[in-house]
């Protein structure tokens, strides 16, 4: 969530440290934040990025977005907080539906990926697609299609596409 650059730009003369979106009309305004208010948390783990990138440079903008421990030279191995999508359930498939509605580019980039002869997932998880290529002809990834019923698709990894991101636990 961003928010509107206009409400921290005279941080000496607002009333509050504290953004909300509330009062007239629900626009964001700087409150006080002693005020009490109602408000709602969030636990959203998928996220859509809405720019444009290769299925390499998806997956290293999603595992540059928060670095577990910024000690450790260059984030190795599992140094991340996000990873390109591992869509397992039903409702990780449903969830990535929705948010693919609103990308710019007709399918959103996943964690799939043929390597070595076999699909695998980035997060470690199995692939258990039964209707699956198991050889396809050149460097394949999967994405998540924006219309239809698919599950998922499979498209040369170099295509410029959106993509989600997803939270590890």
């Amino acid at each position: 969530m961003s928010l509107p650059l206009q409400l921290f730009t005279d941080p000496l003369n607002s009333p509050g440290n504290c953004a909300c979106r509330c009062g007239p009309g629900e626009k964001w305004g700087v409150y006080d934040c002693g005020a009490g208010r109602s408000f709602m948390c969030s636990d959203e783990k998928l996220i859509l990025v809405k720019e444009s990138k290769t299925w390499e440079e998806a997956l290293e903008h999603c595992r540059s977005l928060e670095i577990l421990d910024p000690n450790v030279a260059t984030a190795p191995y599992r140094n991340y907080r996000y990873d390109l999508a591992t869509l397992i359930s039903q409702d990780d498939h449903t969830k990535a539906r929705e948010k693919a509605q609103e990308a710019d580019s007709q399918s959103v980039w996943t964690g799939l990926r043929h390597l070595a002869g076999q699909w695998m997932w980035v997060s470690g998880e199995p692939v258990t697609y039964e209707t699956i290529l198991t050889c396809p002809q050149s460097k394949a990834c999967g994405v998540m299609p924006k219309e239809g019923n698919e599950t998922f698709s499979i498209r040369e990894c170099h295509q410029r596409r959106n993509f989600l991101c997803s939270r590890r636990p």
